[in-house]
């Protein structure tokens, strides 16, 4: 069976693999595989937010290599300029949704290359400019290294 896409309907792609359903067929039929997917990104958010809070590490299965603290500049300028410039919920959607894509596998994003233009690579053509628009706001000297440590931090910074 051939993946249709987002728009396909969860029933349409249970029939396809040849799943029964519990649930009344009329809700499914008007279910979308892209919402399912977009309620588990919010619903993942939304855990690792939770254990960032809690001080557990939500990206313990990333490599060591990504989780380099932060200067004391990108601290101080960096990051306030970037919180101020752009939403803060679409910013820790993206790195979240990039640390899980891209930094997790086996052989992930070089540690040392430019974050910014890896999200701007990554994000590809997004439907809206507010997400297009992301990679500029991100100051350069911010590398793939230090993603999980600005998430954590601005994670931490809008909780106060």
């Amino acid at each position: 069976a051939e993946y249709m896409g987002a728009n396909e309907s969860v029933l349409d792609r249970m029939k396809t693999l040849h799943l029964k359903s519990m649930i009344e067929h009329k809700v499914l039929k008007r279910v979308r595989l892209g919402q399912v997917d977009d309620l588990i990104d919010s619903l993942r958010l939304m855990r690792s937010k939770m254990m960032v809070i809690n001080k557990q590490d939500p990206f313990n299965l990333v490599s060591d290599v990504y989780k380099v603290e932060l200067t004391e500049e990108m601290i101080s300028d960096s990051v306030p300029r970037l919180i101020k410039g752009f939403s803060i919920e679409i910013i820790l959607s993206r790195l979240h949704k990039f640390i899980l894509d891209r930094l997790s596998l086996q052989d992930g994003d070089n540690p040392d290359g430019v974050f910014a233009d890896f999200i701007q690579f990554y994000l590809g053509e997004q439907e809206d400019e507010l997400t297009n628009s992301l990679p500029g706001f991100i100051d350069r000297s911010f590398q793939n290294k230090h993603v999980i440590q600005l998430f954590v931090l601005i994670t931490l910074k809008i909780r106060c």
